[in-house]
């Protein structure tokens, strides 16, 4: 009788792991795509800290130009940009993210907090980053070059898809239009927006946990 009772408490476990597995995300990865606003945290400073990005746009299968939801990201700056070799870096590194089958409302199917958004880009305004160097689906060519590029990390708290976590392991922007004649009268940058949105692998997860874990100790340096 209590080799049959275990064989029923398997099987039961086994159909509730299958059903588990059902609400992950459908593919591996998607395509982001449109738009993003950058809000300086100090008159023509994107460097300060109290900048905030905010995204909203498409996400695309990444094997067929087909609608897969909406997604938006918003996200905040703790601390002052960092300058260094011919380079800025910024870290927003709270924030939340929501993928819903709708622009606005619809169900939720992935919510989740900002571990980090890391932008990276040229203190020489001609610089470029090639845009050919990162990975796009067969359907998108366009454009040549991004103004900035960065990388994601996202930890659930909600909705029908059940994956732990997410990142984007590039993302870059591109068409700035600033909201003054001048960068250094400017409040804002608006502008496109690109990246791939995926499941981390086991090994692409401890190397994002490894990393969180020394931008937390670099923060808190920072901080005392």
């Amino acid at each position: 009788m209590r080799k049959r009772t275990w064989s029923i408490v398997a099987i039961v476990v086994g159909i509730m792991m299958i059903g588990v597995a059902g609400w992950a995300m459908p593919q591996s990865s998607y395509f982001c795509q449109d738009d993003f606003t950058l809000t300086f945290g100090a008159l023509g400073n994107p460097l300060a800290a109290g900048t905030s990005i905010d995204a909203d746009g498409r996400l695309l299968f990444w094997n067929d130009n087909k609608l897969a939801g909406w997604f938006t990201i918003s996200g905040v700056m703790s601390q002052a940009g960092q300058v260094s070799n011919g380079m800025w870096t910024t870290v927003f590194d709270s924030g939340t993210i929501n993928i819903t089958t709708k622009p606005t409302g619809g169900a939720t199917l992935w919510a989740g907090t900002v571990d980090h958004f890391t932008v990276t880009g040229y203190l020489d305004p001609n610089l470029r980053f090639n845009a050919s160097a990162y990975p796009r689906p067969t359907y998108e060519t366009e454009p040549t070059e991004f103004i900035s590029v960065g990388a994601a990390a996202f930890t659930r708290t909600g909705g029908t898809w059940t994956d732990p976590q997410l990142y984007m392991d590039w993302a870059g922007s591109y068409n700035w239009n600033y909201d003054a004649d001048t960068p250094e009268q400017s409040t804002t940058i608006y502008g496109n927006l690109q990246g791939r949105l995926c499941i981390p692998e086991p090994q692409t997860a401890v190397a994002l946990t490894c990393g969180l874990v020394g931008l937390t100790g670099l923060l808190r340096r920072r901080r005392a």
